[in-house]
């Protein structure tokens, strides 16, 4: 075979690897971290409940799987538990200590995030920009399940009852998986993020299958948009409306 007809074929493997990766599910899988283990069984040592144990433990149970194809991705819960599980309590906190807060869109032509919420019977979407997270490149590099990744870190401002708290997060991407998303609405890295870590919860790729067929995704068109700043200012209205209405 002449050089040419190899390089040709070469080419073409390399062309078709990468159109193959575009499309396809990564599954994930939550874990509690060291230090938040140990913090929920501090308090149920103090209240003599199992009540945050069990919510470390139904956070191991809960399953997510991201579906992209060029243009667009979604990442969602898989239902893998009965109707009454799911709507537990303690499966509920899992869920937002895990940093679950409903399906969420990657609009990979604007490079926009798109969480998708419902509160009292209306449904918002809720824009951010890839560029938001400011995310420091590093050298760092580690094997996760096969793949070679490269660390990412930033941090990202939450507002709670205390105050507001910056939250530290560590991604770890893979250059070789094209497709610039991962779990929890996190995205704009050079690659699939393989793992994402905080104080108290770790986001682990369990599995990942490509189709050679672009997979539809269609992106959220009935709700009310709005920015972040404009859901946390609506946050804040209806939160000191309740606590007005309590106090009359």
């Amino acid at each position: 075979m002449k050089l040419k007809n190899k390089l040709l074929i070469l080419l073409f493997f390399c062309i078709y690897s990468a159109f193959s990766q575009k499309s396809g599910m990564a599954y994930y899988k939550k874990t509690p971290t060291e230090l938040y283990t140990k913090r929920m069984d501090s308090l149920n040592n103090l209240y003599s409940d199992s009540t945050f144990k069990e919510i470390g433990e139904k956070m191991k149970d809960l399953k997510f799987e991201l579906l992209f194809n060029p243009e667009v991705a979604h990442f969602r819960e898989v239902e893998s538990m009965s109707n009454d599980s799911r709507n537990s309590a303690s499966v509920k906190i899992a869920k937002i200590t895990s940093g679950y807060s409903g399906d969420i869109y990657y609009d990979f032509k604007v490079k926009k995030v798109i969480t998708e919420t419902d509160i009292s019977g209306q449904t918002y979407l809720i824009e951010k920009d890839f560029s938001s997270y400011d995310w420091v490149l590093t050298k760092e590099k580690l094997i996760i399940n096969g793949l070679s990744c490269y660390k990412a870190k930033t941090t990202i401002i939450k507002e709670g009852r205390s105050g507001v708290i910056e939250q530290a997060i560590v991604a770890w991407y893979a250059i070789d998986i094209t497709v610039s998303a991962g779990p929890d609405g996190f995205a704009g890295l050079p690659g699939l993020i393989i793992q994402l870590e905080n104080e108290k919860y770790v986001t682990v790729l369990d599995k990942i299958v490509f189709k050679k067929e672009p997979i539809e995704i269609e992106l959220p068109l009935d709700g009310k948009k709005m920015t972040q700043t404009e859901f946390k200012d609506l946050m804040k209205k209806m939160s000191e409306s309740r606590g007005s209405s309590s106090r009359n």
